[in-house]
């Protein structure tokens, strides 16, 4: 019994440190949050159109949408390169930069969220993004190699053998589920996996609807079609 009541003293007396130590943690992820949205705001859908295509908004044109697939479709392969590259590349310098404000893959994590986040929802124009796709992808790319580039691969088999991008980006989001299983994934891997599953098929239901009506656009044919 003595020993007991000695082991809750010094449990005890720990405490503030411990609680001082969650604080702590908590304060950084805010941060590594802020900095990822921050930095996914800086949107290279719109700014790379707007600097060498003379198009000042992309989202007026075609789809509507902020991302690789409308700048391939509206401005063509040069563009989309230079868009698809910068927002990997934004999601892997969010998840690097997260892990330094808060050491390990939480932090990795939690900015990688928020450069989605920001990505979508940019603070600099308007909170009107893309789908979060490719940030996305380039931040888990630095989390778990292994599980990231499996689903870009489910992604690009699935847009080779249909034409539908939004198709291969939603079964590319909903194979990360199994493939943390798969790989066994740690934790922080998995909340972020599970996020991205359910926000990058959320921000693809209008698409889910025409894809059931027939109504989606294949890779290739928006020109023909024209903006819907």
């Amino acid at each position: 019994m003595i020993q007991m009541l000695d082991l809750a003293a010094i449990m005890l007396s720990r405490f503030p440190a411990l609680l001082a130590a969650d604080g702590k943690n908590v304060m950084l992820g805010i941060l590594a949050l802020a900095l990822g949205y921050a930095l996914g705001s800086i949107s290279f859908g719109i700014i790379i159109p707007r600097i060498l295509g003379g198009t000042q908004d992309i989202r007026t044109v075609g789809s509507g949408n902020a991302g690789t697939t409308n700048v391939l479709r509206t401005q063509g392969k040069k563009q989309a390169l230079l868009v698809l590259i910068g927002d990997v590349c934004k999601g892997m310098l969010g998840a690097w930069l997260g892990a330094l404000i808060l050491p390990g893959l939480w932090g990795s994590a939690i900015a990688g969220i928020g450069t989605v986040m920001g990505h979508s929802f940019p603070l600099y124009f308007n909170l009107k993004g893309g789908k979060g796709v490719a940030t996305g992808v380039g931040a888990l790319l630095v989390m778990s190699p292994q599980i990231g580039s499996t689903a870009l691969l489910v992604f690009i088999l699935v847009v080779l053998m249909t034409r539908w991008v939004s198709l291969g980006s939603i079964l590319g989001a909903a194979s990360l589920i199994p493939l943390c299983w798969l790989f066994e994934a740690p934790m922080a891997v998995v909340f972020y996996s599970y996020f991205m599953a359910a926000f990058v098929i959320w921000r693809h239901r209008s698409n889910i609807k025409k894809l059931l009506t027939g109504t989606e656009s294949k890779l290739g044919e928006f020109r023909k079609e024209g903006k819907q």
